[in-house]
């Protein structure tokens, strides 16, 4: 009895090494497979970010590196072209320290930025949010929101401000801004009432964060 169970044991054994081994194999292939999925992922995701890539090197990056360069320099027109010659920051000093209303305009735009960009935010978050829900014509309430960043450009937009196009109408501005102007000081007051001057021109450019909270709210997990 004692030989049987040794036998037994013996084969006991070498059946859990080949199991083992078995086991190991099919690890090894799920790790092979595991590793041409995510190269074939990488892959087409580098393709999908290549027209992402060009467009920001033309339209971004080479703006942006070439409006610094001609910043640095005093620009002529000449019949052979045009001309650069390096001035350094001198412009940047000169459009402070010589334009007086310079410096007051920048504060106006930095305080008018600093109001409008939360308004425009938390509109498209709460649009986002309605949008997501499980509505007939979705697609149609998607491409409402989204137009007006398609046509409006800087004539219709002046148009629209010209004919007082750009306020809601249900909003006495005269009477909101008297009573902002008592209440808050005048850097401040001057840039609100302008925002509810045109809080329609400024809500339509809400679309692209629209769409964006929208997809991080379909595609992220809760």
């Amino acid at each position: 009895m004692s030989d049987m169970t040794r036998e037994e044991r013996l084969e006991m054994e070498v059946a859990e090494a080949m199991e083992a081994k078995k086991k190991k194999g099919k690890k090894k292939k799920v790790k092979v497979k595991q590793g041409k999925l995510a190269r074939h992922d990488m892959i087409a995701g580098y393709i999908f970010m290549i027209p992402w890539v060009v467009g920001a090197v033309m339209f971004l990056f080479y703006p942006l590196i070439t409006s610094i360069y001609y910043s640095l320099n005093k620009i002529r027109l000449a019949p052979t072209g045009y001309q650069f010659t390096y001035l350094g920051f001198q412009n940047f000093t000169n459009i402070f320290l010589t334009d007086a209303d310079f410096p007051n305009y920048l504060i106006d735009y930095l305080i008018s930025t600093i109001i409008s960009v939360p308004v425009v935010v938390v509109f498209a978050l709460i649009i986002a949010m309605m949008l997501n829900q499980n509505i007939k014509a979705r697609g149609v309430f998607r491409m409402i929101f989204f137009l007006p960043v398609i046509v409006v450009s800087g004539p219709i937009l002046e148009l629209l401000n010209d004919q007082d196009a750009g306020a809601l109408s249900s909003i006495d501005t005269d009477a909101l801004n008297s009573t902002i102007s008592t209440i808050l000081p005048a850097v401040i007051a001057d840039p609100i009432s302008e925002l509810f001057a045109s809080l329609v021109t400024i809500l339509w450019y809400a679309g692209v964060p629209i769409l964006i909270f929208l997809s991080a709210l379909q595609k992220i997990d809760p």
